[in-house]
């Protein structure tokens, strides 16, 4: 179709990253405040929008290649698509707790969280 949209733009660093991410509460006023149009129908715009809009606090960011590191959430991609922790997976789990990861994907058994902070 020979469509360019990103010409009209010539001064902006388009990045991208993980749609899966963490960000200070600081930062959020940057996100909600830009009002540019470039990133309206677009395809996986979820993984360029934060990224290059924050792209300018990048000395800030988590130094890592690994979209689960800087997403900081234990995601298991080898077992699964992403893998879906059970009650066998509890042990593993708490080995994570208080580590680099704020949160756990995909824990769907409420009895698996309740194992896990001994809430039975």
């Amino acid at each position: 179709m020979r469509i360019n949209r990103l010409k009209k733009y010539p001064n902006i660093s388009f990045k991208k990253g993980p749609n899966w991410f963490s960000i200070k509460t600081e930062y959020l006023n940057e996100i909600l405040d830009f009002n540019n149009s470039i990133f309206m129908h677009s395809f996986c715009a979820d993984e360029l929008f934060i990224q290059t809009i924050l792209n300018r606090f990048e000395t800030q960011q988590i130094n890592s290649k690994d979209d689960n590191a800087q997403a900081l959430r234990y995601i298991d991609w080898h077992r699964g698509g992403p893998y879906v922790f059970t009650i066998n997976d509890v042990d593993e789990l708490k080995k994570n707790l208080n580590t680099n990861y704020a949160f756990a994907r995909k824990v769907v058994d409420p009895e698996v969280i309740d194992r896990i902070f001994n809430l039975e």
